[in-house]
């Protein structure tokens, strides 16, 4: 009985101690006028994070520093209130106390804001490269196209190849239209932000994609998302791997429809393309979505 009394004053002095704890924050944030600042800025980075989509590591980084300033600035004010009651008379050496105490949030500022810059800093630049990465490969597969087009039209006007030469030549401008089509889905900003690209990537250091109906061994050329070349399996990948299933259902050298699923974020895109002026072109009913 004496055992559990004594258990029960302890979980009670242990609740009291939280309330006083909490009471102490609030009087932190009511009387201080720089925590109110913390708190914006704290906020801020906050909402920032998920706008950029944080990883783990960067989360626990971002997190980390915040708690620091928090701290700093929670401990300088208990100093100045100390010195406040011990020498509540203007005294040199209670100004230095509370100047040092002052400098020790000054500091862990400046060091959150310094790795804040380098975190940010990181995920703006890989966003900014992948945006002009995928900007000069859509201007490249466009004059790529064309060019293939216009040396069709030469050809056919002069007549002048070989009929083994001509179904070369077909195939190879097939290949370049299938990796056009696939590319021009996988490149779709809402196809790459669905993925959660950025994540898979700096998780599992690959990403692959298999497609359906079109065995490894006929695809004669590197699949590109976002500037990273893809690796193509030739058999359906395991639940472990990030990958994407990519299915044509209908191909026609004018017209394709596809459908393309990441069961592991749920991304879903399907619909039709048009190939008009060298270029896939989704029509107005393409769907991309997550589940």
């Amino acid at each position: 009985m004496r055992l559990l009394k004594s258990a029960g004053n302890s979980l009670i002095k242990t609740i009291k101690s939280f309330r006083f704890a909490f009471h102490g924050l609030y009087l932190v944030l009511r009387f201080e006028n720089n925590t109110r600042f913390h708190l914006f800025a704290s906020l801020a980075v906050i909402g920032a994070g998920f706008m950029v989509e944080f990883s783990v590591v960067e989360w626990a980084i971002i997190l980390t520093q915040i708690g620091l300033v928090w701290t700093a600035e929670v401990f300088n004010t208990a100093i100045e209130k100390i010195v406040d009651l011990v020498s509540p008379e203007f005294n040199p050496k209670a100004g230095a106390i509370k100047d040092i105490a002052a400098a020790a949030v000054l500091v862990t500022s400046i060091m959150a804001a310094i790795i804040g810059l380098l975190v940010f800093g990181n995920k703006i630049w890989q966003l900014m490269k992948h945006s002009f990465l995928t900007s000069i490969l859509i201007i490249a597969l466009g004059a790529c196209s064309q060019s293939k087009v216009n040396e069709q039209h030469v050809n056919d006007s002069i007549n002048s190849r070989s009929d083994s030469a001509v179904t070369r030549d077909n195939s190879i401008s097939s290949d370049f239209k299938k990796k056009q089509l696939i590319e021009t889905v996988l490149n779709i900003p809402d196809v790459i932000r669905f993925a959660k690209f950025e994540n898979l990537k700096n998780k599992y250091g690959s990403i692959f994609i298999y497609i359906d109906q079109l065995p490894s061994e006929d695809i004669h050329f590197p699949i590109i998302q976002a500037g990273y070349s893809l690796q193509v399996l030739n058999t359906n990948p395991t639940p472990d791997k990030p990958c994407y299933i990519f299915k044509i259902i209908d191909y026609t050298e004018n017209a394709a429809k596809v459908l393309v699923t990441l069961d592991m974020t749920g991304l879903m895109a399907s619909g039709q393309l048009i190939y008009i002026d060298g270029r896939w072109i989704p029509d107005k009913n393409f769907i991309v979505g997550a589940g």
